[in-house]
């Protein structure tokens, strides 16, 4: 743990003078959106000192801090980046941790490192769980644990700044107090020494002692001595061997973190003098050193870089003729450094006075596109505050009461450039020994980048909540159209547009026909048909499924020729989404606007998910309609094939006498019956091609189709049609083989059909004629292969069917009006 004790990030750390301070509503609104995003009952603002941890901010956590013993965060001082722990019990680094063995018991842990612009890490943002989390964070969850952790550092650095900033001021004032008391003494060289260790004292109210060590020839002599050095007044030190003399020598100043570290030190002098640190500078008259001045304190690591600068300035006013000449440069050089450090940080520093003039650093009007001056009008600033954000400004009268709004955040647009950008305010009422206000000073700078993240944050959330209920209420609807409705009205309504809406496309995708739309008030629908063509050059790569976004039609090349057919829509923007099905366009989602407007990723992420659930929501009913049409077909055909099954079987063993022989024509007849179902079956059972069906009805028979010429235009006859069909040309084809012109090797068959135009509509002719077979006699009686040729087909299409036998060959006619062969019964 050799991080935690690091000299150079305890330094860091106390520079910010964080510890131990009371609780602020910027660390705190943080740890809430920690733990609201990630979802745990504790997030902490966690501080790791050498000797502890401290919580600047916390939540779900009783305890302000622990031991160094009981702290997680003090890993994450040697991460890189998020410390996650899913199981605390099971880690190596923490599973004997005293709150991971004993109450609260926690188990998982995620922490973002806290780190400076000079990547000292001093402790972590951390979500904290009493249940294990194997999965860890989410992606969303840990990108927001970072931003927020640079959140945490852009507090503290903005609360240094001010806090220099308060301290500028009164070191300043201290300067100017010390030197008029230096010019007040009028040559009295012990008056101006001891205005010196007293002004020091002041500036650095830190320092326990201070001395001016004046060089006696070969020695250094304490005199002008302040707080804990009053009693050593006199004390004599050599000027060689000492860490005086050792500034005195080399003429430059020396900061001493720890004495007991520095060889220069005398031993035997530190624990009476009660040193432990301390700053030394030279203090030179005309030019020459003539004595140091000291602080000291009996705490390690009590001075920083920045006190030694401000001794410097302190011990330069002693020279009568260099005093406002140090003094200017002191401030000067104390100036830029701030300067720098706000560019920096983007942190612009202001104060205003009662007379309603507000002098600015450089970035602080930079911020606001102002030109760098040292003074405005405060209206200079206050004017560009947009009006939603007036009651945020501190007016004069405001700042006079004292009711002047302290930390706040407005938006302003920028004269130089128009921009709306936010500024995070940070100001304070400085008052007079009466109470009085006497001006309100403060930081600000621009987190116009942070409220986008933000609001982008609240956005996704109020997206994710939208699609949740869109699915549930999808979820029970039974319409196509109340699927399209609902979510052309949820879409419309979370994106705060004009119109919102469901169209199908074309087979050419040439037209859109729109489906009844959902309007904001005011606006008219736009259901009905509609031309691509008329409104843009874009329906290509619609129907190539790429979305079609257009901010502002008015611009756009694909659509600024169409504007006037847009504009009697009263369409500025929009955006088009579109649905496929087995690779092809068929619908689009829409959103219209009636003004320009950006479409954000994440609007257009939304849209896409709103059409992929319109899409899954059509699909379902859709699916379900073709169960429904599917299980009622299936019924009707059963039922009719039952029918038919019966009548065939029983025709068939009407005035039967040979088992065997009934068996055979039965088993042919219900296998003819069966092929032209599976006709049937692969036109989902409701139409079949006439050209299979006959193939299949004179193909019962093995040979049988060789020797039969088919011909006909192509065409559909319905279900019962088919079967009859089917049984005919067997029972025609089985008669042909047995007795007719398949009988015989040179037998052949003719079977034709055409469509004519009869009086009520399209006719369809059968012709069956066999030629080339045995002499033909008619049968002395009709059996019920003849009976079914006769009735079977003409019973099912109410047509005409003439059945003769000529010497020369059987022939039949079969004439029904075309629709009597497509019903599907």
């Amino acid at each position: 743990m050799d991080n935690v004790v690091d000299p150079a990030r305890l330094a860091a750390l106390a520079a910010y003078d964080i510890l131990d301070t009371a609780p602020e509503q910027g660390f705190d609104d943080i740890v809430l959106l920690a733990r609201n995003i990630c979802e745990t009952p504790v997030a902490l603002v966690s501080l790791v000192a050498g000797d502890r941890q401290w919580f600047k901010a916390r939540l779900g956590f009783p305890e302000c801090g622990t031991d160094l013993n009981a702290s997680v965060c003090a890993h994450a001082l040697v991460e890189p980046d998020l410390l996650v722990i899913p199981d605390l019990s099971l880690d190596p680094r923490t599973r004997s941790n005293p709150l991971v063995t004993g109450g609260p018991r926690i188990r998982f842990y995620a922490g973002a490192p806290l780190r400076t612009p000079d990547g000292m890490v001093l402790g972590s943002l951390c979500v904290i769980d009493v249940e294990a989390r194997p999965a860890g964070l989410t992606q969303r969850q840990a990108e927001s644990l970072r931003a927020l952790a640079g959140q945490v550092m852009a507090q503290l650095e903005l609360r240094r700044a001010l806090a220099d900033h308060r301290r500028l001021l009164g070191q300043s004032e201290e300067l100017i107090r010390a030197q008029a008391a230096m010019s007040g003494a009028k040559g009295d060289i012990e008056a101006i020494l001891d205005a010196l260790v007293t002004g020091a004292m002041q500036a650095l109210p830190h320092a326990e002692g201070a001395v001016i060590e004046a060089r006696e020839g070969e020695e250094l002599v304490y005199r002008a001595t302040k707080g804990v050095l009053v009693p050593h007044a006199g004390l004599r030190l050599p000027l060689d061997g000492s860490l005086a003399g050792a500034c005195l020598l080399a003429g430059e100043p020396i900061l001493v973190p720890d004495v007991l570290k520095d060889p220069r030190v005398k031993r035997d002098l530190v624990e009476s003098l009660r040193l432990r640190s301390c700053i030394l500078v030279p203090v030179r008259q005309a030019g020459r050193a003539v004595g140091v001045l000291k602080l000291q304190s009996s705490r390690r690591g009590a001075f920083t870089a920045m006190d030694l600068k401000l001794a410097e300035v302190l011990a330069g006013t002693v020279s009568a003729g260099l005093a406002e000449v140090a003094e200017a440069e002191a401030r000067r050089e104390a100036e830029i450094r701030l300067r720098r450090a706000q560019e920096a940080g983007g942190v612009g520093v202001f104060s205003i006075g009662l007379d309603g003039i507000l002098h600015a650093t450089p970035e602080f009007c930079r911020l606001y596109g102002l030109a760098p001056r040292d003074s405005y009008p405060s209206t200079a600033f206050e004017e560009l505050i947009i009006p939603e954000d007036a009651h945020l400004i501190s007016t004069a009268a405001s700042r006079r009461s004292g009711k002047a709004p302290r930390d706040v955040e407005y938006r302003v647009r920028r004269p130089d450039t128009g921009e709306l950008r936010w500024i995070a305010r940070k100001g304070e009422l400085e008052y007079d020994q009466a109470g009085k206000p006497v001006r309100f000073v403060g930081v600000a700078r621009d987190i116009t980048e942070q409220r986008a993240d933000r609001d982008a944050l609240a956005e996704s959330e109020r997206f994710k909540a939208v699609l949740l209920g869109l699915g549930d209420r999808l979820r029970d609807l039974t319409e196509v159209a109340e699927v399209t409705r609902v979510a052309a009205e949820v879409a419309g309504m979370a994106l705060r547009a004009s119109r919102a809406g469901f169209g199908r496309i074309d087979a050419v995708g040439e037209h859109l026909s729109i489906e009844p739309d959902w309007t904001a008030p005011g606006q008219a629908s736009v259901a009905g048909q509609h031309r691509f063509a008329d409104y843009g050059d874009f329906h290509q790569g619609l129907m190539r499924g790429e979305p079609l976004v257009v901010n502002d039609a008015a611009v756009d090349p694909r659509t600024a020729a169409s504007m006037p057919a847009l504009r009697t829509m009263d369409v500025a923007a929009f955006v088009d989404t579109p649905l496929r099905e087995r690779g092809r366009t068929v619908a689009l989602f829409f959103v219209h606007d009636r003004v320009p407007r950006t479409w954000t990723a994440q609007e257009l992420e939304f849209l896409r998910a709103i059409a992929d659930r319109v899409e899954v929501g059509v699909a379902r009913l859709r699916a379900e309609e073709r169960q429904r049409l599917l299980n009622h077909e299936l019924s009707h055909r059963m039922k009719n094939l039952i029918s038919m099954v019966q009548a065939v079987v029983a025709q068939t063993l009407r005035g039967a006498n040979d088992v065997e022989t009934v068996r055979g024509v039965l088993a042919r007849r219900l296998v003819a019956l069966g092929k032209a179902h599976d006709i049937l079956l692969g036109g989902v059972a409701e139409r079949a091609p006439l050209a299979a069906v006959v193939r299949e009805g004179i193909g019962a028979l093995e040979g049988a189709s060789d020797r039969v010429h088919v011909a006909g235009p192509e065409l559909e006859v319905g279900a019962k049609a088919a079967l009859s069909l089917a049984l005919m040309l067997h029972e025609m084809t089985t008669n042909a083989v047995k007795y007719g012109a398949l009988s015989v090797a040179n037998g052949r068959v003719e079977l034709y059909w055409s469509i004519s135009e009869g009086d009520g509509g399209p006719v369809l002719r059968l012709s069956w004629r066999e030629r080339g077979g045995p002499p033909v006699e008619p049968p002395a009686r009709k059996g019920f292969g003849t009976r079914l040729i006769e009735r079977g087909l003409t019973g099912q299409v109410g047509g005409v069917l003439a059945l003769d036998y000529l010497p020369d060959g059987v022939t039949c006619v079969v004439e029904a009006p075309l629709r009597n062969f497509q019903d599907e019964g």
